[in-house]
């Protein structure tokens, strides 16, 4: 496992594994943002869940995406 920290908050992933960070609405017409951060596996770029970050405004859940998956709009991702 090693910590490193994106846009402020702290992850503590397992060394060598490819991650996407995945957004979720907490439901209809709300502007926030659940997202959790996924093993990107072979196949299924959205794998098992390995971490959650906390709920947050839109235009910042955007601003960690973007950070995280080196992409807003396309999911990357990163391998830790």
């Amino acid at each position: 496992m090693k910590t490193r920290s994106v846009l402020g908050y702290k992850l503590s992933l397992e060394v060598g594994k490819h991650y996407v960070a995945i957004p979720s609405t907490l439901g209809d017409y709300t502007s926030m943002a659940k997202l959790t951060i996924t093993i990107a596996e072979a196949g299924n770029p959205f794998g098992a869940p390995a971490a959650k970050v906390d709920t947050m405004p839109y235009d910042k859940a955007n601003r960690f995406l973007k950070a995280f998956n080196n992409d807003k709009m396309i999911f990357l991702g990163r391998v830790w």
